[in-house]
């Protein structure tokens, strides 16, 4: 129901600002989830874009795995997160990057 996942919508965003890395990182997968919703793309997109500037390398490479598997992300989102964690500036997030990359390129082959 709406109503419901309105609440959960804005647990969630409380949730990605935890200190706690597991609570952050679970709470990325719900919104990943959350994103099927028509209503709430827009803010997903954006808070996408913040998670991605903002986070560590665990919820970087958990948004970098997913986003391909989400037809429901703008692809101007999926194209900003690709760049940014190709430039990023740990090697694990560049690797996880072009490794999804990689895979991507040969499934279209």
């Amino acid at each position: 129901p709406s109503k419901i996942e309105a609440v959960v919508l804005q647990n969630v965003l409380r949730w990605l600002h935890s200190e706690h890395l597991d609570v952050r990182w679970n709470a990325t997968r719900i919104f990943l989830m959350l994103c099927r919703n028509p209503e709430n793309r827009g803010i997903v997109n954006h808070r996408l874009i913040n998670l991605v500037d903002e986070n560590n390398v665990y919820i970087k490479n958990l948004i970098v795995q997913k986003i391909y598997d989400m037809d429901e992300i703008s692809s101007s989102t999926k194209e900003y997160i690709m760049t940014k964690c190709r430039q990023d500036t740990n090697f694990v997030v560049r690797m996880v990057c072009a490794e999804v990359e990689g895979k991507r390129k040969n499934s279209t082959e």
